[in-house]
């Protein structure tokens, strides 16, 4: 169960968006800061998953107590944060199983929770809606909502979709995260999330991550195409592959993992060639 919630949690804090309305977006002055923009995405997965797993660890226990318990009947949990504050919620075990099964339903609520120097507040609801095995390899698909989930740095309001793959004998996990218009807020920045993140993650090592979808940043779209996956250390630090952004112009942007940083190649929409109109690299360091 904790395997589960870990895997699925470390996917959610990590995404890129979309919008309907188009516009020229990226610019010689402002490239690097949409690229900083796209990596912060990349490594909001450190919060995400920390908040998440709070409320998914109380969880097993409320199971638990619910194999003695009617068909239907709610459990709830509250447990206190690391750093003040708790983490509520309730787990509706539909068939009495005691295991994580189709149409049951979790809510976690944070409140004041103090997760590293990150005050978190807001809620967030999955329901399972497959779950099969079959040589060994367990899929579990779920459909989730966030309400108004995160801290003063970011914070997630919508629905999102998520499919894990667990393969019992090798210990390798694959997790698929579609954000259908998720609204993210990042300070003053208002952002809308329509994507596709996908997530390999061997028993030890590396693991990769493809994103393919678009991001909004205001009223600007930008469309992802993942050139290359992107190959991430276990401590968050990038090692290879390459994302490019592209405008409604024309006009691209690829990010380039290096070693512990992104770097950033600007391409204006009249160039064709491979040397970029204008280089740099992140402010941010890689990983969390």
């Amino acid at each position: 169960m904790k395997s589960l919630a870990r895997s699925l949690v470390a996917a959610v804090g990590t995404a890129l968006g979309a919008a309907s309305h188009a516009a020229p977006a990226l610019t010689p002055a402002n490239y690097v800061d949409v690229g900083d923009t796209i990596v912060e995405m990349l490594d909001t997965s450190a919060l995400a998953s920390s908040t998440m797993l709070l409320g998914q660890d109380a969880m097993p226990r409320a199971l638990l107590a619910s194999l003695t318990t009617p068909p239907a009947q709610t459990q709830t949990f509250n447990t206190p944060c690391p750093g003040g504050g708790s983490v509520s919620g309730s787990i509706l075990d539909r068939d009495a199983s005691g295991d994580m099964s189709v149409n049951d339903r979790f809510v976690t609520v944070f409140k004041a929770c103090r997760v590293g120097n990150e005050t978190v507040s807001g809620s967030s609801e999955f329901v399972i809606t497959a779950s099969r095995t079959l040589n060994g390899v367990e899929t579990t698909e779920l459909a989730f909502r966030f309400h108004h989930l995160g801290s003063e740095a970011m914070r997630w309001d919508g629905p999102a979709r998520a499919s894990l793959r667990s393969d019992r004998k090798t210990g390798a996990e694959q997790f698929n995260v579609t954000y259908q218009d998720m609204a993210v807020t990042r300070g003053a920045q208002s952002t809308r999330w329509n994507f596709t993140l996908e997530v390999r993650r061997p028993p030890l090592g590396d693991h990769t991550a493809q994103i393919g979808g678009a991001m909004t940043l205001g009223h600007d779209v930008l469309r992802l195409v993942q050139d290359e996956p992107f190959v991430i250390a276990p401590g968050g630090q990038p090692r290879a592959g390459q994302l490019s952004a592209t405008d409604a112009d024309g006009d691209r942007l690829e990010v380039v993992a290096g070693r512990r940083r992104y770097q950033y190649r600007f391409f204006a929409h009249g160039n064709r060639g491979v040397a970029p109109d204008s280089s740099s690299q992140s402010k941010l360091h890689g990983g969390s």
